[in-house]
């Protein structure tokens, strides 16, 4: 006898629900339950079978028994009932790509409609852009989470605020309605003003910053995004691609900037410098709680970028897990000294039929926000006159690009500084520093090569053509040029990298070889010294030269001395005569030209007066 579930059959009971199976089994990371998309399945060969949909009209379902768990054999689990929290029983958590690869059991592709994702964001900061030649328009959204995680970071936030260990209740229990209240109406505002797109609107440019599944969720709606394409963008990191969608182009890239680690930046890329944003800072730096912070800084806090240095060592870069090894090596990072670091977050961009450009960023779409719109200002600009939306794509692809310029800029200025440190005075320290930067480049490098090979792909792919004009394609050359560059400089650094070692390696090998040498000229010094004093100190009968005193003794051992110099070392000693009467001569020579030049001078003077 097997385990039988049926929907069809009123006979046989049917599938327990969603809510009932265990979180051993098919439970996401936070313990929310298994995706609604595809609820498992015991079939009668004790398989899992995820094409089966449960069907809502069904009776009533049955709980399985201890004879149902004895038929199932081994090989299948029959869950205990369990009840979960109402809002997260339809739930996917993403914490990266291998989150998927562990749930065999989900679907390819997150569907906006029946599946929610639980994300670890405040939220999302979002700029809507229409334009058109002789008009445009900016409006600005913030769209707060919903999720359970920000729940718990607003109690957080509830007990730095009033300095208590334990606040009232009924205090937390109104402010998160408030929260949950100003979160509803946020993205009641944001879905209206994406649905509203005025007529004159040629290209419309939606920049996400922070990627919330509130947002992300309305886009993907209205939009009709493709649910791979959903999937690929949460997924983080993902690798640099483009792909085509029957509605839309989906490219996604990484961004990499250079970033302080001392000096958090605002949305817009500055750094704060008002009294409100030193006490923002100082809350920053006293604890961990954002009360003081408003959304967009929240989200565009450069220090919660990863950091390329931090690919090496993934698994050890959490702050709670650093040892003290850790903390060390991070001390000698190349751009440490400077107090500078090297971001890298994912961009996904989406270039749909009806001429709209949507970004998304996890943090530095401020970055991206302020190169555009500075050229979306002026009416002569190429994405004005051009009302193209290929054109936008183009220039957001420039803009991500440009970005990594200070980072090469700055790996170059550094390695300068350490280069000149080894010419004067290398030591076995400067090849660490340099292994590190040999890593950093290398991975950017890693990272920079496939951003080429998706330009060349979107420049010479023909059916990429039903999204991109000729025009486009013509610029892509620029950003394409720009990339190569980018991977020559990379590639030259790594062989002055390279040099450099080889420089420190064979500058300590002849320091240790001139030691050896300045170490055998004291052994043959006091080699016949030690010679004649054993000589002399021999225990005779009769020893006549003993009564001669001392000064013989030195009679008869500095000649020796000499001599034996002369006769081991002769070859250095001619060599440093011969250096020594070359330096005297040209001593003299430039002792003479600087005499004449001097009476040459004076000479002149007499004549003029």
């Amino acid at each position: 006898m097997s385990l039988v579930y049926d929907s069809a059959d009123p006979e046989l009971p049917n599938l327990p629900e969603s809510a009932h199976w265990s979180d051993s089994d098919y439970a996401s990371d936070d313990g929310s339950g298994p995706s609604t998309d595809s609820v498992p399945l015991s079939s009668e060969d004790g398989q899992i079978d995820i094409n089966h949909k449960s069907d809502s009209d069904s009776p009533t379902v049955s709980q399985p028994t201890q004879e149902h768990q004895k038929a199932a054999g081994p090989h299948v689990t029959v869950p205990k009932p369990h009840h979960r929290r109402k809002h997260k029983a339809r739930s996917r958590k993403y914490a990266g790509s291998g989150t998927k690869k562990e749930r065999t059991g989900w679907e390819p592709g997150i569907d906006v409609r029946t599946t929610n994702v639980v994300m670890n964001t405040p939220g999302s900061w979002v700029v809507v852009t229409d334009y058109s030649p002789d008009r445009y328009r900016v409006m600005h959204y913030e769209v707060v989470s919903e999720t359970g995680a920000d729940d718990d970071a607003l109690d957080l936030q509830l007990l730095h605020a009033e300095g208590k260990q334990d606040p009232d209740p009924e205090a937390v229990e109104a402010q998160l309605k408030e929260y949950r209240k100003r979160a509803a109406q946020s993205k009641l505002a944001f879905e209206r003003g994406v649905k509203n797109r005025p007529l004159w609107s040629h290209i419309r440019w939606i920049n996400v910053n922070g990627l919330s599944w509130e947002a992300i969720s309305i886009i993907g709606k209205h939009y009709n995004l493709h649910r791979l394409s959903i999937e690929d963008m949460i997924d983080i990191p993902q690798r640099t691609k483009v792909d085509l969608y029957p509605n839309h182009l989906f490219t996604v890239l990484p961004l990499i900037k250079v970033v302080r680690t001392n000096r958090p930046r605002d949305s817009a890329g500055h750094r704060h410098v008002s009294d409100d944003d030193s006490r923002s800072l100082r809350s920053r730096a006293s604890s961990v709680h954002t009360v003081d912070l408003t959304l967009s800084e929240r989200i565009s806090d450069e220090r919660k970028m990863r950091k390329l240095s931090d690919i090496n060592f993934r698994s050890l870069c959490d702050e709670r897990k650093k040892s003290r090894k850790m903390r060390n090596l991070e001390i000698r990072r190349p751009l440490n000294s400077k107090g500078l670091a090297v971001g890298i977050e994912q961009a996904s961009i989406f270039l749909t039929d009806d001429n709209t450009v949507i970004t998304f960023f996890e943090h530095s779409a401020g970055d991206i926000t302020k190169a555009i719109l500075a050229r979306l200002a002026a009416k002569d600009t190429l994405l004005r006159t051009s009302d193209e939306a290929s054109i936008l794509l183009h220039s957001i692809l420039d803009a991500i690009v440009d970005l990594v310029y200070p980072v090469t800029s700055a790996y170059d200025q550094r390695l300068n500084e350490i280069e000149l440190d080894i010419l004067t005075n290398p030591t076995i320290s400067h090849t660490q520093e340099l292994h590190l930067m040999i890593n950093e480049l290398a991975n950017l490098k890693s990272r920079i090569t496939p951003v080429c090979n998706l330009i060349h792909q979107m420049r010479e792919v023909t059916n990429f053509r039903k999204f991109m004009s000729e025009n486009s394609v013509l610029y892509m050359n620029d950003i394409y040029d720009h990339l190569v560059s980018y991977v020559d400089d990379i590639e030259s650094m790594l062989r002055t990298i390279e040099n450099l070692v080889n420089l420190i390696f064979n500058t300590l090998s002849v320091e240790t070889n001139n030691s050896m040498k300045q170490l055998s000229l004291v052994t043959v010094i006091f080699l016949p010294l030690s010679f004649w004093a054993g000589y002399f100190g021999m225990n005779f009968d009769r020893f006549g030269n003993l009564e001669k005193g001392v000064g013989f003794y030195w009679k008869v051992t500095i000649p020796f001395t000499f001599g034996l110099i002369l006769l081991v070392m002769w070859r250095d000693v001619f060599k440093k005569l011969d250096y020594s009467r070359k330096y005297v001569t040209r001593a003299v020579a430039d002792f003479a030209i600087d005499r004449a030049e001097k009476r040459r001078k004076l000479r002149r003077r007499k004549n003029l007066v």
